[in-house]
């Protein structure tokens, strides 16, 4: 479960707001594992 330290990292504290940068950051750094959670 990497959701919730990568959501403190980018600092955002909303739901609808929380997938959009975990995409972005997540395909940035790591396609494989952001396409999976």
């Amino acid at each position: 479960m990497t959701m919730l330290p990568s959501d403190a990292e980018l600092g955002v504290t909303g739901p609808p707001a929380r997938q959009a940068p975990r995409r972005r950051f997540g395909r940035a750094s790591r396609p494989r594992r952001a396409a999976r959670w």
